[in-house]
């Protein structure tokens, strides 16, 4: 029964591709088109699920703390330097859906006060990440605390110590 319902298919189809005047040769190189087509399309869905993955977080849970990048914790007098604030989670992954306010704060480890400065001091992060320029026209050792304001979900506060100037030693 199945056997002979196969074999009215195989007809069926021999049928058809007679009827649009298919040589088998044709009916091959339509069936490796529709194959590469199909692979085509499940490398794309693979592809696009796994770049989604890539910067999920483990967990789940998102960016949980605001950390500071710097090329290096020394700068030259009258030397502006770019910072960069990365919202990451536990594994340090950069969270790139954050785009929250954060607050920025310089304390000098060296002077009461200090002459240093960032050119902003409240900042967006824009995909997780955002940047900021410090420079300093004297010799001086700063703190720099970055606080989370508003957003998605609080994130733990980051700090650097950088120093400004010539120092002995450095």
């Amino acid at each position: 029964m199945i056997l002979s319902g196969m074999k009215r298919n195989v007809i069926h189809t021999y049928g058809t591709a007679m009827q649009l005047k298919l040589t088998p040769l044709k009916i091959r190189k339509i069936q490796r088109i529709f194959a590469l087509t199909v692979l085509i399309v499940v490398v794309l869905v693979i592809f696009s699920s796994w770049s989604e993955f890539r910067f999920a977080t483990p967990n789940g849970q998102g960016a949980s703390k605001l950390i500071i990048v710097l090329e290096r914790i020394h700068l030259g007098v009258d030397d502006p330097r770019e910072i960069m604030i990365k919202a990451v989670d536990k594994g340090g992954s950069i969270d790139r859906s954050r785009n929250d306010l954060l607050q920025l704060n310089l304390t000098s480890l060296s002077h009461g006060n200090t002459l240093t400065k960032l050119n902003v001091y409240e900042l967006r992060l824009e995909n997780g990440s955002a940047n900021v320029f410090l420079s300093g026209p004297t010799a001086d050792v700063v703190r720099v605390t970055v606080t989370w304001k508003e957003g998605k979900s609080k994130l733990e506060a980051g700090e650097a110590l950088i120093q400004v100037g010539s120092f002995e030693g450095t």
